[in-house]
């Protein structure tokens, strides 16, 4: 064999030794892409319902219920806490609160249904507190959220 065939031969050995080398590193790094792309596909997997329900609750309103005393009387305050704007709002008393409550009963008809409670707004309605009266009232309260559902809580006041 002549020099330039050894040499030849030589060359052609270290190329190859060299493709190997690489070709074993390309394939560690496709391995290793991989196992990220399921880690990564296992993530959104798991992070999808919690996206849906964030943005679900985004479009629904969480009304608030407390009686609080100003000035010389009392006051039942109906707020709107939530991300989103309530519609169809009414509030009725419940449970033993039906024929006792504190609320002037004008003032519940008149402001019962209301159309709209948007986020942060208040419906303050006047309580007549008397001093022999239950300490605890109980009041059902209904509304429409933004995504067309229909949401109710029962809420409780005490004095």
């Amino acid at each position: 064999m002549t020099t330039f065939g050894l040499i030849s031969v030589l060359l052609s050995g270290l190329a190859m030794l060299l493709s190997l080398i690489v070709w074993n590193g390309q394939r560690k790094l496709q391995r290793e892409a991989n196992d990220l792309q399921k880690v990564t596909a296992e993530l959104s997997k798991k992070q999808l319902p919690q996206i849906n329900s964030q943005e679900s609750d985004r479009q629904k309103a969480r009304l608030c219920l407390e009686l609080a005393r100003q000035g010389n009387g009392y006051r039942l305050i109906l707020s709107n806490a939530g991300p989103a704007d309530a519609f169809v709002v009414d509030l009725r008393p419940t449970g033993r609160s039906v024929d006792n409550h504190p609320v002037v009963e004008s003032e519940l008809k008149e402001k019962f249904p209301h159309k709209r409670l948007r986020t942060g707004d208040q419906i303050r309605l006047i309580a007549g507190i008397a001093g022999d009266g239950p300490p605890v009232h109980e009041f059902h309260v209904t509304w429409k959220n933004e995504d067309g559902s229909t949401a109710m809580e029962d809420f409780t006041v005490t004095l």
